[in-house]
This record gives C-alpha cells, structure tokens and sequence, in this order.
C-alpha cells in the first residue's frame, strides 16, 4: 500500500515538469511566450487538479495526454487507492486501463457538459460500502477476487437557456451483464433559501428508466442457488417481498395505493418473463403529465411519488416516440419523390435531423425540409438552421431569418451565433436576399411605428432580420424627433465595429445608400407636412 502522504509530496515535487505525455522541444527553438500559451496554462491546471485529487486518494497513472482545445483529457493505465471510513485495510483498489474526459468546447457557451469514459475497469470487492455487504460476502465466497467492467460510461449534458438536463449512464461487462440509466429533465437545478444550509433540488423530471441486460450472469447465479426454483416461486417471493418493503416505507399508513400495486404487480410478471426467457429488465417511469415537479418533500413521501411517477417494470423499454415508417424513409432515399404531403415531408425530416424516430443524418434531414422551409414554414426552417449550422453557415443563416421571420423564437439566439461566424458584407447580403424594400410610408398613421418597425428589423422576429431595413426606419424616426431611435443606430455601430475597421467601413457603405432612399421616401411621402398637420402623431 502506497504511502498517501509521500505520494502526495512527491507530486508538489514534480509539478512544475510537464506530464512525461507531453514531447519537449530543443531548448533553442523554444519562445518565452510559450510560458504564457494556453496550452501551458492547461497543463498546469490538469497537473494541479491531479495533485489535489492525491489528497483523496492515491493515484498513479502511465500516460496523460490532453487537447484544451477540445477540452479532451485521456489517463491510461491509471490505479486508484481510495482512502474509506469502511476500508481500514487499505484494501480498495481500482484499476482503470483508460479514462478518457471530456467537456464542450470552450466556445458552446449555451451548454455544459461532460463525459467520462472508463474502458478496462476492475474494482476490488473492498471497494463497495457497507451496505453492500452482503454482496462483497457473495463475491468473496464465490471466489471472485475483483469486478471487472468492458467499459463504465457517464454523461451529463445541461442546456443554460433552458436549465435542461440530461444524465445517463452504461455500465457494462460482455459476459455477465450491461446497465444503462437515463434521466432526462425539462429543467434542473438548485434553490438555496434564507433559512436553509444545504441547496434543494429543484426538478421537472420528463423520463427514466433503468435497464439491465443479461449476458451470461443469470447463468452463474441459477448454478450457484443449486435446486431450481419455478418462476411463478420466485415471483411470488418477490412480490410479497416488495409488498413489505412499500408498506414499510409508507410510514403511518402501509395499505398500498395503486401505482404501488401496479409496480408490485408487473415486477412479478417481468419476472416470470425473464426467467421463462432470459434478456432484459427495464424499469421505468410513466408520468401522469408530460413533466413531473419534484421537490424534497415529494421525495419524502412514497405514496405521491409513485402516484406522479408511475413506474412500472417490463422486459422492454416503451416506444415513447414515432418511429419512421417504411414509406416515410422513402424519401431519406430521394427527397424529391413527389406524392408525399407537407405534413408527412414535416415528420420525416424532423426524425431524421434528430435523430428521433429514424438515424439521424441531419444534411438528409434538411434536404427533405428545404422545401417547407423555404416556403415560410418556422418549424421546418429552423430544423434546417440547425442542421447546417457547422458545415454551412451563411445557407443556415438563411434560414434561420426566415424562422425568425415566422415567430420561431429559438432562431433569435441561432441568427446571433451565426452572424459571428459571417463577414459583414455575407450577413448583409443574405438579408438583402430576403428583403429588398421597405414597406411604403403611405400606410404610417402613428410616428411611434417607425420605431416599432425598425426594432422589428433589428431583432428579427415576426419579421425579416435585415440591419439596412433596420436602419431605414431608425432614420425615418429619428428625423420625427423619436429619442428613442438613439438607441437604435448605436446599436447597428456596434455590430459594425466589432467587425474591425473593416466591417465599419463596410456598414458606412450601407448606411449611405440607406440614407438616400430614406430622404427621398420622406419627402415622397410628405412625412413632414403630415407630421406638422397632425395627420400623423
């Protein structure tokens, strides 16, 4: 057993050398400002991070090798020592041939998310907490000596504008069994209140379930119970086991509500499935509304939780989304046959951009759509946006203002990211495309629809985003002594300068050329004459 302090000690000693992954170069090609680099910067904050890790555990490891700019961070031939309360011994160990971790991007600013991909897992039966001792015995007394894992996987992906979040995990051995959870949350997240200590969860839950496979392992377990036992025996046994576990649990009142009974019931009939046909246990979640709110109290009360949640056991997860039919995938093969309606064009696509229902291959996905699309249909335009936003910015842009355009507020933040990655000159142009005159000034009856319409312009939604319309009628309401088109035209310089001296002298390009159509539609429309006669006020 490794001495946890004198690990410790020897890490501080080594940490200003880089990670023995890490290729040096011949001093003399080296620069100073490699000191300062980001890539160094990162390397300190993982040789760090593995330093502070140390003072929970003992660990040793082969090879590290990172990439900041993926924000990638691989581990092989990586050994654990934890330090537990219930291993005075010193016993635990974890061996892990790869561990891989992974966050977004630094520039996915609207998501948080991380993985961790464990391949080559073996965990001593020490390892696991008291309350698993009878587990720890069984595997003790069957010889087994370790716990060894094909590949242990963890995911959490969390979505900032929306707080939704997605947790799942695999854990998986070839020859006895695989495991996967999913938890899936139209919102979560932590309220700490005044006269509390600890956060409280704040959760709409919207899916669930657990599902175990069997590959192999319940024909270990049947040969060491010895005499066979009738399925309709053991799930009996079972039922009346998790009967007494539920009354228990319901406290003061133990009679059963019926969720409680349903779940009784179908663990008894997945059961017998299962024994009758080896394969696979799933245990979900069935909620009484699309979403579930679930709080500390809920979770303290069994009876309402499982009225809310509704879970239930089968031997195969419920379809919960339409799944493609044969012909819909028709057009996956070509998405010009004709004979198929918009709302049939609609589901196929939307299935094959998400991945939901079909495979998902979002370029396919977003040539059956095109069409709707460019027809003006929201839905249709920003799956398309979405779709291409990567691979073709300026075509996803596009559609992305003709989804603004149709009231799809998701395309507001998307016509902002995209415009980050497009010249100024490309923005306006695409724009341009879209709309190419303003609306006549004849039909002005109020001064304060100048302003309303350039917001309008400027936002994008309800109407065409176009910044040369924008400033058309920010003008227009400025001439009419509206303070607030100030706001307006100082926000369309800003756009400009952030683009550099390029992009400003590009916009002063446009401006005047807006300038002169928006003087010679004033005086065409007589604004004056009819702002001084109160015609228009």
């Amino acid at each position: 057993m490794r001495r946890h302090l004198l690990i410790s000690c020897m890490a501080l000693a080594t940490l200003g050398q880089e990670a023995d992954a890490q290729v040096s170069t011949p001093v003399e090609q080296r620069s100073i400002w490699e000191l300062f680099s980001f890539d160094a910067f990162a390397h300190r904050m993982v040789q760090s991070a593995i330093v502070a890790a140390r003072t929970q555990a003992d660990i040793t490891f082969e090879n590290l090798s990172t990439n900041p700019f993926t924000s990638e961070l691989a581990l092989t031939g990586l050994g654990i020592w934890p330090v537990l309360p219930y291993d005075q011994d010193f016993n635990c160990e974890i061996k892990i041939d790869r561990l891989s971790l992974a966050s977004v991007p630094f520039d996915h600013v609207s998501e948080v998310a991380g993985t961790a991909d464990a391949i080559g897992v073996t965990i001593t039966p020490e390892c696991l907490p008291p309350d698993a001792a009878q587990v720890t015995s069984v595997l003790k007394a069957s010889g087994v000596e370790t716990l060894s894992f094909d590949r242990v996987h963890l995911h959490f992906d969390y979505d900032l504008p929306s707080a939704a979040a997605k947790i799942s995990i695999e854990v998986s051995n070839q020859d006895l069994a695989s495991i996967n959870a999913l938890l899936n949350f139209s919102y979560l997240s932590l309220e700490i209140r005044d006269d509390d200590t600890d956060p409280n969860p704040i959760m709409f839950l919207t899916d669930g379930r657990i599902e175990v496979e069997d590959r192999g392992a319940w024909a270990i377990a049947s040969k060491m119970m010895g005499e066979e036992v009738p399925p309709a025996v053991l799930a009996t046994m079972l039922s009346q086991q998790m009967t007494q576990g539920l009354a228990g649990m319901n406290g003061d009142d133990p009679s059963l509500n019926a969720e409680q009974e349903a779940f009784v019931l179908s663990a008894g009939n997945t059961v017998t499935s299962f024994l009758n046909k080896p394969g696979r246990i799933v245990l979900e979640i069935d909620p009484m509304d699309d979403e579930v709110f679930i709080d500390t109290a809920k979770l303290e009360n069994p009876k309402e939780l499982f009225s809310l949640l509704r879970p239930t056991f089968s031997t195969r997860a419920k379809v919960r989304n339409e799944v493609l039919t044969s012909r819909l995938l028709q057009l996956a093969n070509d998405p010009s046959t004709e004979g198929f309606s918009d709302e049939d064009r609609m589901t196929a696509g939307r299935a094959i951009i998400t991945g939901v229902g079909a495979p998902k291959l979002a370029n396919l996905g977003a040539e059956i759509l095109r069409p709707l699309a460019d027809a003006g249909n929201g839905e249709a335009a920003l799956l398309v946006a979405n779709a291409l936003a990567n691979k073709d910015p300026a075509t996803a842009y596009r559609f992305a203002i003709i989804a603004g355009a149709a009231n799809e507020t998701a395309a507001l933040g998307l016509m902002d990211k995209l415009e980050s990655k497009l010249a100024l000159p490309d923005v306006i142009a695409i724009q341009s495309n879209l709309i190419a005159e303003p609306k006549p000034l004849a039909g002005i009856t109020r001064l304060s629809e100048l302003r309303e319409a350039s917001l309008a312009h400027l936002n994008g939604k309800g109407v065409t985003r176009s910044y040369p319309m924008a400033l058309y009628w920010a003008r227009l309401s400025a001439a009419a002594s509206d303070d607030g088109a100030t706001a307006i035209l100082r926000s369309l310089n800003q756009r400009a300068a952030a683009m550099g001296k390029a992009g400003t002298s590009q916009w002063a390009e446009v401006a005047a050329k807006v300038d002169r159509a928006a003087l010679g539609n004033w005086v065409k429309a007589q604004m004056g004459e009819k702002i001084a006669s109160g015609e228009i006020n």
